[in-house]
């Protein structure tokens, strides 16, 4: 060994001669000792840490040793190997280290390759199995999403036994168990209800065979109520085609069930209307008109079939050529949507018989998905009979309006002479007095009577009297003013009223009167009547205060005075009572009262006459209990009707007095004919229509009934003339005879009769309207009809059916 002192050293780094001292011999030794290591632990910890390819460890590895091995020659060299300062250099035969540090690089680098590679291969794999990770996931959201969304449906799956592993969310509203009660523990067959096929082995069978099952079947709730369902199984199956289970999709379809028995209905009621009898259908087409639909109401009401009008235009079938235009021209605006959706129409179709019949449309027109009409339906309603009643019910309202107006009139006025009547009078001579009150103007009262009236009357007959008051009555209203109020007041009295008239100036008017009367006697028939009157006048001046009675009771004393005084003249009242008129006997207190005395006499001796007569009729009517107080019942019908057409107090009492009398004659008919059940015959009508006659001839020989006797005679005449016994017409016949022969009437239709029950009032009333006006006068029907319309009690009386009568019937 070379002394530390000796002038050789040790050379640094291959062949590098360096001077060795104490610090480059500890850095040599742990140069070596790292290089050592690094040989052995880079193809041992590293390559286990780090992988790679061996070659790579392989290369960095020899270079290492190469380094090793020049480093450990180098110091051995140093420490050895010094020969003479002469001798030569021993470094130039050392190994160099540039390649041992090549091999390392280049390990290095296929080892940095190698570990890029690795990288990118794990990063690649980490990145693969991220997306799977990620794609279950997504996957398994969807199935979730899937399972648990659609709430309407209930998704199962089962194993191949049937038990539930898989239940969705649906399940728990569509059948009340919830996953926790369904999974693991319950079997589908456990959500059919007991003895209901398909059993599951029957639709594992059906999946087998086709591979899917799908049927409506009933399913049960947890609560044990059933309800239809459709139900779809499929297999479950694994990779190598095993099978696993079953999926079920179950979905409750009682909605759609009851949506499609709904539309099935609303199909039925559909085809039910449209095949109706009731209605007129037709389908049109809007381009051309022609008829595409054609139900069976259509074919009732125009007799065609379908086959005979489908195809063909619609307005060349059923139209007039004066309507066809017009209809025409609505289908086409209905084409070019001019014509609103729907609407209403009525026009007359004819039918295939050539019959015009009126029908009421409600139309509809259909459009496409562009707004293009492309069908009109239209639903007839056939009015023709409707139509015709309007128009028959608006000709009788207009009847019934003139009857109305003529029942005012009536109601107002006279019967026989058209003037007014007492009632209306009053309310317009009341009216008169307050606007002479008011005004301060005179009223002037004429209470105008003929003489010897009832002479007339006795001497030719009550048709002659009518006459002479109805030839008075004109002669009044052709002589005084529109304003001045004439009235009948009484059988042969008559009121005149004279607005604004002075005492003087009636007087004058009344002198007029009575020469005008005087000196023109009636010509009635053959006869000439002459005429004379009786006048009392009073004035109501301004400034008094006499009432409406005290000017009536004036006149009345006035024209009294006249007739004491031989008649035939005007007498004024204020002279009466100033003593300007000469007394008369015949007009004294004393007389008068025994002159009313002795009328009173005369007038109880026909009234004890008539009061026999009329017991008579009363027990002719009790023989039987259909006619039990016939009479009597027809009176108090003829008087109320008389009362509500105005008529006088006499002229009621007529009517009263012959509704009594008016049926006598049928006493000489049997019993058997006049109650029969059955049809009467041509012989039973013949006795029938003798009864008026009969009559006739027992009561005029009671001479004070002479005008009666006309009555009687005519009630069962007719206004068309087919009525008995003379036949005779409208206004020929006497207007007492046509009342009775309404209250006669309505008097049979509200009894019972041995064929029909009695009729209810309102029926009977309007089998009278039917009759009106050829077999009863429309003023005296209207008169009655009012009556009613008043009267919460009328008809006066009402017949049950009597017990006898019943028994009679029924035998």
């Amino acid at each position: 060994m070379r002394p530390a002192n000796s002038r050789g050293g040790a050379r640094g780094g291959w062949g590098q001669e360096v001077p060795l001292d104490g610090w480059m011999w500890v850095f040599l030794f742990f140069r070596l000792i790292v290089l050592a290591t690094a040989a052995v632990l880079v193809p041992t910890v590293v390559r286990r840490r780090m992988g790679g390819r061996l070659g790579s460890y392989a290369a960095m590895t020899a270079g290492l040793a190469i380094l090793i091995v020049g480093e450990t020659l180098a110091l051995l060299y140093s420490l050895f190997g010094a020969g003479a300062e002469g001798s030569g250099s021993p470094t130039s035969s050392l190994p160099t280290p540039a390649g041992g540090y090549l091999l390392i690089l280049l390990g290095f680098l296929s080892l940095m390759h190698d570990l890029g590679k690795a990288h990118a291969r794990s990063r690649l794999a980490a990145e693969e199995e991220r997306l799977r990770a990620e794609q279950a996931g997504l996957e398994g959201a969807l199935a979730a999403a899937v399972l648990n969304c659609a709430t309407e449906y209930c998704i199962v799956a089962c194993d191949g036994q049937g038990l539930i592993n898989s239940y969705s969310e649906g399940g728990a509203r569509l059948f009340g168990w919830t996953a926790d009660e369904a999974v693991g523990k319950m079997n589908l067959a456990q959500f059919r209800p007991e003895g209901h096929a398909p059993g599951v082995s029957e639709i594992w069978g059906t999946v087998a065979r086709q591979g899917y099952f799908e049927a409506e079947v009933p399913m049960r709730r947890k609560d044990g109520n059933t309800f239809p369902a459709l139900l779809s199984v499929s297999p479950l199956k694994g990779p190598a085609g095993a099978l696993l289970g079953y999926v079920s999709i179950i979905r409750d379809v009682t909605d759609q069930k009851e949506a499609q028995e709904s539309l099935r209905r609303e199909r039925d009621f559909s085809r039910g209307v449209l095949e109706s009898g009731a209605l007129f259908i037709v389908g049109i087409s809007p381009a051309d008109g022609r008829i595409t639909l054609f139900n069976h109401g259509a074919e009732r009401v125009s007799g065609y079939s379908r086959q005979e009008v489908i195809g063909r235009e619609y307005a060349e079938v059923f139209l007039r050529p004066e309507d066809q235009a017009r209809v025409r021209g609505k289908i086409e605006a209905a084409r070019t949507g001019a014509l609103a959706s729907g609407g209403e129409a009525e026009h007359t179709i004819l039918t295939k018989s050539g019959e015009p019949r009126v029908i009421a449309w409600s139309y509809t027109v259909s459009c496409d998905e562009q707004g293009r009409a492309c069908h009109i339906a239209g639903f007839g309603h056939d009015v023709t009979e409707e139509r015709q009643m309007r128009a028959s019910l608006q000709k009788a309202n207009a009847k019934l309006e003139e009857a109305n107006a003529e029942l005012a009139r009536l109601a107002a006025t006279d019967f026989l002479t058209g003037l007014l009547n007492r009632r209306q009078a009053a309310i317009l001579f009341e009216h008169e007095i307050h606007r002479s009150r008011r005004s301060q103007k005179p009223l002037t009262v004429l209470l105008l009577d003929l003489d010897h009236f009832k002479a007339v009357n006795d001497s030719h007959g009550h048709e002659a009297g009518d006459a002479v008051l109805k030839y008075v009555a004109a002669q009044l209203r052709s002589r005084l003013r529109a304003s001045d109020i004439i009235a009948r007041y009484g059988g042969e009295e008559f009121l005149l009223v004279l607005p604004e008239s002075d005492l003087e100036g009636a007087a004058r008017v009344a002198e007029a009167l009575r020469q005008r009367l005087q000196e023109n006697p009636l010509k009635h028939n053959d006869l000439t009547i002459r005429l004379s009157t009786s006048i009392g006048i009073v004035c109501l001046e301004p400034g008094q205060e006499a009432g409406q009675e005290a000017l009536i009771r004036m006149a009345d004393e006035a024209m009294y005075c006249a007739k004491n005084l031989g008649g035939n003249r005007v007498v004024l009242w204020n002279r009466v009572r100033e003593g300007q008129v000469e007394p008369s006997l015949a007009a004294s207190d004393e007389v008068r009262s025994i002159q009313k005395l002795i009328d009173t006499l005369f007038a109880r001796g026909d009234e004890i006459i008539l009061d026999r007569v009329f017991r008579l009729v009363e027990s002719l009517d009790a023989r039987s209990p259909y006619s039990a107080g016939q009479s009597r019942h027809v009176a108090q019908y003829a008087v109320v009707i008389a009362q509500g057409m105005g008529l006088c107090a006499a002229d009621i009492d007529v009517v009263q007095r012959s509704a009594m009398l008016q049926d006598l004659g049928r006493a000489a008919i049997a019993p058997e004919v006049l109650w029969k059940a059955g049809p009467l015959t041509k012989a039973d009508w013949a006795l029938i229509r003798q009864h008026p006659s009969v009559s006739v001839k027992i009561v005029s020989r009671l001479p004070f009934l002479k005008r009666e006797t006309a009555i009687i005679r005519h009630h069962h005449e007719r206004p068309d003339g087919r009525g008995y016994p003379d036949g005779l017409k409208d206004d020929a016949i006497p207007p007492e005879s046509r009342i009775l022969a309404v209250a006669d009437a309505l008097e049979a239709m509200t009894r019972a009769r041995p064929h029909r029950p009695a009729l209810p009032l309102s029926e009977a009333l309007r089998q009278l309207r039917a009759g009106t006006p050829w077999q009863f006068d429309a003023a005296v029907v209207a008169a009655a009809e009012a009556a009613a319309a008043k009267a919460s009690d009328w008809p006066l009386m009402q017949q049950p059916e009597p017990a006898a009568a019943a028994a009679t019937a029924a035998s």
